[in-house]
């Protein structure tokens, strides 16, 4: 007589348990109709054919009922795999960047705004790829706000490292004094499932932001700022920007908008406040500074730190 081993049997116990709950199912369906159709025989419907429509009208009724059941669980079910804190803005995150191939989980971007209107930020990125082959990521980089007349390009530069056997280096494509358009390349191509760290830097030239309130005036700007778009999706985007000891805003605020005309994307501003995603404070070298550290920020939108500079005093020079 053959024996069986112990997985053998688990699995046949189980065949046979789904297999009876599938056959009571059929069972309990093919006999449904007999409930409508005696219970139409009670209240006096003699024609059996007028029975047999009582029975349709059961099995439609329980079939709209069965459909609107399973909808509700599913829903239900989705709701709690994406859990109750902002599951809009993660489940888009996640969902982008399987269609982009690639997401950053991490971005974090430190500023210093010197003295001369000049900036320096370094910028960290941890970068997850889904699709099979990343070849490289673009960036654009600007200032729109410094003078024609400022002679010099806007730099953006990254030190070349291996990491997960991939070469991680920089290519500019095209650099003008406002603006740089350029990528981080990887070779070989950066497959699914790779997770890579990378930094650049990113110097802009002086008098890229305004000094002054007449300054900034001139340039027709009711606040000056920094910004960065969050062009990829972007599971965390941090973004703090200090300034020189010599500089003291007036005023130190965020922002957030739909491109770069300024217009406020409200329910994002509310959902920062709320959430605690903005702070100001002084670092170790006692320069002031204001930061966002915002989880799942939208795709899109631009995210900014805001300042209004000091009123020039008489007398002085830049």
């Amino acid at each position: 007589m053959p024996t069986f081993s112990d997985d053998a049997k688990r699995v046949l116990r189980d065949n046979l348990q789904h297999a009876w709950a599938k056959v009571a199912t059929v069972v309990a369906v093919a006999l449904a109709w007999l409930g409508p159709y005696k219970a139409a025989d009670y209240l006096g419907v003699v024609k059996i054919r007028y029975r047999l429509l009582v029975v349709a009208i059961f099995y439609f009724v329980a079939g709209v009922s069965v459909i609107i059941f399973f909808l509700y669980r599913s829903v239900r079910q989705a709701y709690e795999k994406l859990g109750p804190e902002i599951p809009t803005q993660k489940a888009l995150t996640e969902m982008a960047g399987k269609f982009f191939g690639w997401r950053k989980d991490t971005f974090s971007s430190k500023v210093l705004i010197s003295a001369d209107g000049s900036s320096e930020s370094i910028n960290d990125v941890t970068l997850t790829a889904f699709a099979k082959q990343v070849r490289r990521i673009e960036y654009i980089s600007a200032t729109p706000s410094v003078p024609d007349e400022i002679e010099g390009r806007l730099e953006v530069s990254a030190e070349p490292h291996h990491e997960a056997g991939v070469k991680i280096i920089h290519e500019i494509l095209r650099s003008t004094t406002k603006e740089c358009f350029w990528s981080i390349n990887f070779i070989p191509d950066l497959r699914a499932g790779k997770t890579v760290n990378y930094r650049f830097k990113q110097k802009c030239l002086p008098h890229s932001f305004a000094l002054n309130l007449d300054e900034m005036r001139q340039r027709g700007l009711d606040l000056e700022h920094y910004s960065q778009q969050i062009t990829y999706p972007t599971a965390r985007f941090s973004l703090r920007v200090a300034f020189a000891s010599e500089l003291s805003p007036e005023t130190i605020d965020y922002d957030v908008w739909l491109g770069r005309g300024g217009v406020r994307h409200m329910e994002e501003f509310i959902r920062i406040s709320q959430a605690g995603f903005y702070s100001t404070g002084t670092d170790a070298d006692n320069r002031i500074y204001g930061e966002l550290d915002v989880e799942y920020p939208i795709q899109g939108l631009r995210y900014a730190i805001t300042w209004k500079p000091p009123k020039k005093v008489e007398g002085a020079t830049n």
